[in-house]
């Protein structure tokens, strides 16, 4: 599967330093859809750089950009006029864009991209989630590195699946949604060649830029992103624009797979019990230890290592899992600090109980991000029985009222509402938001809500209720002056030659503290409350933090007042066990009221957190590297003495972020009014209808969330698999 290894070459320029734009557009044929530009500001000390099939420099330079050398007839340069272009210092960097056909074969000066398969559909090359060139061929950006360790020929990011054009009227089974959960159901299911499997995703394919795991925080806020906002309820999120926290969510094939933070962690066999103990038979860690296996390709190296691991890991499976370079200073400092506090360092926080500090293991494969749709859409596209509609936005399930059964969906593609029929069943994978907007939508929720708004009651049920999120601190930091450093551009020519570097990993980000405090909801032995996530800010990434977070002119002056002249590790102190529930209205966009410290207790929780970060940073291991305790600067909360917890109490209500929404969509028996599917993942009351993502726990994780929702959109395709067999006693080839 080498060929899916896929680092980012030309895009990480775009997304990073540089604007890209239409090059060269021809009259006709297939040169008017070729050319690209990307203009950037370099100093790579000469690097030579190969683009299309023109070798070109990239030259000093420290004024304003330049425009990339054309000559007057508008045509490609000749490789004399660009070393003219490099002598007199006009060209900064030009990219070519070229059709590929669908094999691994480069394409050639002077043949026809004409001749590709016009059956196989395009993947839009864009800079910042913005399309620049929608073709109808496969495009990859190919760029050649050339350096003292000899050349390297680098493809970007082709597209997982192939765009359904003329989708079928019917299928056997309908998933909505090409999430972490939905790409496992889909692809597990089209298994059996006898079934038909339409997958239908509100957005595309993952941007070139997502490969690169540095720059996660550019995906966030952008086409690939929902971009949701909270509720405003006056109480919290009082530091953001409008009083709305910002909700990621991702609208890409893979969703949040390829927007979150690649933190590849189950949770604690504790919370599954848990699941199980209310009623959910088939949901005790023993027995979701098989699907977590099943779906793991788990570093070969790091079982070698520790053998004894082999029975709770797996090997071959479609998700790959590592652990990435540790090249932040701050990962060594963090883990002196905490053993000085007597904490336990952890190897693997997957096979051993989740209490103490380590680096956790990564969704990350040979320098690259791996999504969910690469593990699982990837290797089916060959299958003639699974189909995908890329943009396609489901409104509603289609359900007979006679006989209550679900029988398809309604989706919007291009400005028409269209109609696909279900023959077996339907199965919501859209996520903890999408999947109640959309059972709303259909009849299926509190009568109250939907009688408010016009929407004809199929089924009173809670849909949308029992919303639980993971709640962070955001206004602790650890500065210190700044250290030498490699410059970023020495960081980028590492990462394109050889695909390591920060630019190959998620620095702070992978190495987490899980700990337990004397405030936490139920005191379970080796169950953590807190969790310390640790980023790296700096003054050049407070305004992408800020965006991000959605904050206000104050936030935002006051973060890089904090950063003008340190760098900082931000330590996010995180509510693990909120008592607090919030829930979602069937509004448009999504009415979403968190619920945040509703129960005063979380706050009291929360507050225990910061006060373990704050004795953290307070070492001797951190003092020795430099680094001191910091609140954000808020001018709201001035009043309040720094380093407090009555400042602490102040901020946690202004500046807040969203982690792991589950819940909306509760599994359990029907005797609990409460809950919305059975322990099968079928909606109570309806038949032919099931759910499968993060919306269904009843509790959530003690770990971020996304490979529990792959866990469960496998045993969602075993169950239905296993359903079909028994009752119908088809056949599965």
């Amino acid at each position: 599967m080498s060929h899916w290894h896929r680092p980012i070459t030309s895009l990480v320029f775009a997304y990073t330093y540089c604007r890209i734009s239409p090059y060269f557009t021809g009259k006709g044929g297939w040169q008017k859809r070729t050319l690209y530009r990307v203009v950037c500001n370099w100093k790579l000390n000469q690097h030579v750089v190969k683009v299309g099939p023109y070798r070109l420099p990239f030259p000093r330079h420290d004024g304003n950009l330049s425009e990339p050398f054309v000559n007057k007839s508008g045509s490609a340069p000749a490789p004399t006029e660009l070393q003219s272009a490099l002598q007199t210092g006009h060209v900064v960097q030009l990219l070519v864009i070229l059709p590929f056909p669908p094999e691994d074969t480069l394409w050639q000066p002077g043949t026809d991209p004409d001749a590709v398969d016009s059956t196989r559909t395009s993947l839009a090359v864009g800079a910042g989630g913005r399309h620049v060139h929608p073709g109808r061929y496969r495009w990859r950006a190919f760029l050649t590195v050339v350096g003292n360790t000899g050349t390297r020929s680098v493809p970007a990011v082709r597209s997982q699946c192939l765009d359904t054009a003329h989708p079928l009227p019917e299928y056997d089974f309908v998933v909505v949604g090409a999430g972490s959960a939905g790409c496992a159901v889909a692809a597990r299911l089209s298994e059996n060649p006898a079934w038909r499997v339409l997958l239908l995703e509100a957005g595309g394919d993952p941007p070139p830029a997502s490969d690169v795991p540095a720059l996660t925080a550019t995906l966030q806020r952008t086409e690939v992103d929902w971009s949701y906002l909270t509720e405003p309820d006056g109480r919290t999120c009082l530091s953001h624009v409008g009083g709305q926290c910002s909700w990621p969510c991702g609208k890409v094939l893979g969703s949040s797979s390829v927007i979150n933070a690649m933190i590849y962690i189950r949770g604690s066999p504790q919370d599954y019990d848990s699941w199980a103990a209310l009623g959910n038979n088939g949901w005790s860690y023993q027995d979701v230890l098989p699907f977590f296996r099943k779906l793991e390709d788990f570093d070969e190296e790091d079982l070698k290592r520790r053998p004894h691991t082999e029975v709770v890991h797996g090997r071959g499976g479609p998700i790959q899992a590592a652990k990435p370079a540790m090249l932040d200073p701050g990962h060594q400092v963090v883990e002196a600090a905490a053993k000085r506090l007597g904490y336990t360092i952890i190897e693997d926080f997957s096979a051993e109980p989740n209490l103490g500090f380590g680096q956790v293991h990564c969704t990350i494969n040979n320098g690259s991000r791996w999504n969910a749709a690469l593990g699982y859409l990837a290797p089916a596209k060959e299958r003639n029985n699974i189909h995908v509609v890329k943009f396609g936005y489901v409104t509603k399930v289609l359900i007979n009222t006679t006989t209550m059964t679900a029988d398809g969906v309604q989706y919007l593609k291009n400005g028409k509402l269209m109609e696909i029929r279900a023959t077996k069943e339907v199965i919501l994978s859209a996520g903890t938001i999408n999947t109640p907007y959309i059972l709303m939508h259909s009849g299926i929720g509190p009568k109250e809500h939907l009688e408010d708004i016009g929407i004809m009651v199929v089924k009173d049920s809670k849909v949308g209720h029992n919303l639980q999120l993971h709640i962070p601190y955001t206004g602790l930091y650890y500065t210190r002056k700044p250290v030498q450093a490699k410059s970023t551009e020495e960081d980028v020519f590492e990462y394109l030659t050889n695909r390591t570097g920060p630019l190959s990993t998620t620095g702070m980000s992978s190495y987490l503290g899980f700990v337990q405090t004397d405030k936490m909801a139920h005191h379970i032995p080796g169950l953590p409350d807190i969790l310390l996530y640790f980023l790296t800010a700096q003054k050049s990434l407070a305004s992408v933090i800020a965006n991000i977070f959605n904050y206000d002119r104050e936030a935002t002056e006051a973060l890089k007042e904090m950063l003008d002249d340190e760098e900082a590790l931000l330590v996010l102190p995180t509510l693990l066990a909120p008592r607090s529930r919030g829930r979602v209205r069937p509004m448009v966009p999504p009415a979403i009221e968190p619920g945040y410290f509703q129960d005063p207790r979380d706050l009291d929780n929360l507050l225990a957190g910061v006060e373990v970060a704050h004795q953290l940073g307070n070492t001797g291991p951190m003092h020795t590297a430099g680094y001191s305790v910091r609140d954000l600067p808020l001018g709201a909360c001035a009043g309040q003495q720094p380093l407090t917890r009555d400042y602490w109490h102040c901020v946690a209500h202004h500046p807040l972020l969203t982690l792991h929404p589950v819940g909306t969509a509760k599994m359990g028996p029907a005797s609990d009014s409460d809950t919305v599917v059975d322990s099968q993942l079928r909606v109570h009351g309806v038949r032919n209808l099931w759910v499968a993502d993060a919306s269904i726990m009843p509790l959530i994780v003690h770990s971020n969330t996304n490979v529990p929702s792959i866990m469960i959109g496998e045993k969602c395709a075993h169950m239905v698999t296993q359903h079909w067999r028994r009752q119908y006693n088809e056949a599965y080839v």
